[in-house]
C-alpha cells in the first residue's frame, strides 16, 4: 500500500485531482505556481490594430492536463491511501498523529506493507513516523522535503515591500482588493508554526538524528528552478507580408518571483532556494537530500511543478517497483 503525505499547507486534492488544491492555507489555487507564458493569439490581416485597449495583465497559461504520482499508481493497480490533514499548518507531531491512525488501516489492506510518499513537509512526517515504526514499512520516497530545513520563513519580512512593488499594475484591477487579501493570507501562511519548525535552526530539525533503516529502501527527489510565479502583459507585434500587416497579440514577462526578490533583498540576504540551480523557490536541492538515502534525483522544476513532472513521476514510479 502507498501512503500519500501532502505538504504544508495543502490537502490531499493535491495528489488526486490537483485543480480542487489550493496552497499557502487555501489562498491561491496550485496552479498558479505551474503557468507558463500566455500562448499567442493570431488576429490575421489587418491595416489597423484589431482592438484596443489591450486585455489587462496575466497570470499566463495554466497546464491542460494535471497528473501525479497519484495517477501514475492508480494505473498499475496500487493500493494507495492519502487524507487531508486537520492542521495543515500545525505543528508536525499532529500530522505524525494521524499518519499512525492511517497506517494500520493500510496494514488491513494489504500484507505487502507500505511505502511512504511525501511532499515537502510531508517528507518530513514520514521520516519522523518512520523513526519510530520502521515495522512493515519497505519504502520512503520524499519530494522537494526540506531534510536540513528551509529559509523561507525569514522571507515575511519582504513581503510587504513585494507587494508595494507590484500594486502599480495592479491599479484600477478588479485584482486589487484580492491581491492584497492574498498578501496577507501569504504573511499569516510564513508565521505559522508548520513554517516557523522548517527554519534550519528550529528544535524540529536539529532534532533529526535518524539512520538508515534495514529493509526500508529510500529516494530523495529535489528541485533546481525556483521560479514561482510570473506576471504578463499583452503586447501587439505586426509581420508584414508586402503591404499587409498580420496582427498577433503576444506578452513580455513583467516580473517573476523569484527574480524581483533578488533586487528588494541585500546580496549577502538572498537565500539558496530562490537562486536558480539551487532550489525550487522553497527548498534548496541539497536540503533536499538525505545524506544516507539510497539514491537521490534532482529535476528542473520549482516546488509544484516537480510533482507533475514527467520525468521525476517515472523515477518514483520505477523506485516503487522495485521495492519488493
Amino acid at each position: 500500500v502507498v501512503i500519500l503525505i501532502h505538504g504544508l499547507g495543502m490537502d490531499r486534492w493535491m495528489w488526486e485531482n490537483p485543480s480542487r488544491s489550493r496552497i499557502l492555507g487555501g489562498s491561491l489555487p496550485i496552479s498558479i505556481l505551474l503557468t507558463g507564458p500566455p500562448y499567442k493569439k493570431d488576429y490575421g490581416y489587418s491595416e489597423k490594430k484589431p482592438f484596443s485597449p489591450l486585455p489587462g495583465i496575466t497570470t499566463g497559461s495554466s497546464p491542460r492536463s494535471l497528473k501525479t504520482i497519484f495517477h501514475d499508481l492508480s494505473a498499475e493497480d496500487y493500493p494507495i491511501i492519502t487524507w487531508s490533514q486537520k492542521r495543515p499548518t500545525g505543528p508536525l507531531e499532529v500530522a505524525i498523529s494521524e499518519l499512525s491512525e492511517v497506517v494500520p488501516v493500510a496494514l488491513r489492506l494489504s500484507r505487502n506493507g507500505i511505502v511512504l510518499i511525501g511532499h515537502s513537509r510531508g517528507g518530513l512526517i514520514a521520516r519522523k513516523y518512520l523513526k519510530d515504526n520502521s515495522n512493515k514499512t519497505k519504502g520512503l520516497i520524499t519530494i522537494s522535503t526540506p531534510h536540513s530545513g528551509s529559509s523561507i520563513a525569514r522571507l515575511t519580512q519582504y513581503v510587504a515591500p513585494l507587494v508595494s512593488a507590484i500594486s502599480p499594475f495592479f491599479k484600477e484591477s478588479s485584482h486589487s482588493s484580492g491581491l492584497r487579501s492574498a498578501s496577507k493570507r501569504v504573511i499569516d501562511f510564513l508565521s505559522s508554526t508548520g513554517v516557523k519548525e522548517l527554519l534550519p535552526d528550529s528544535g524540529l530539525i536539529r532534532e533529526i538524528s535518524d539512520q538508515k533503516q534495514r529493509g526500508v529502501l529510500c529516494m530523495t527527489v529535489g528541485g533546481t528552478s525556483p521560479s514561482l510565479y510570473c506576471l504578463y502583459r499583452w503586447k501587439w507585434e505586426t509581420i508584414k507580408d508586402n503591404s499587409h500587416k498580420r496582427w498577433v497579440l503576444s506578452s513580455e514577462k513583467i516580473f517573476s518571483i523569484p527574480d524581483i526578490l533578488e533586487k528588494i533583498m541585500p546580496e549577502a540576504f538572498i537565500p539558496g532556494e530562490i537562486r536558480q540551480g539551487f532550489g525550487d523557490g522553497l527548498v534548496t536541492e541539497e536540503s533536499s537530500k538525505i545524506s544516507w538515502c539510497d539514491n537521490h534525483y534532482a529535476f528542473p522544476c520549482n516546488h509544484a511543478e516537480i510533482l507533475f513532472d514527467i520525468q521525476a513521476r517515472k523515477a518514483v514510479m520505477n523506485t516503487v517497483r522495485s521495492i519488493p
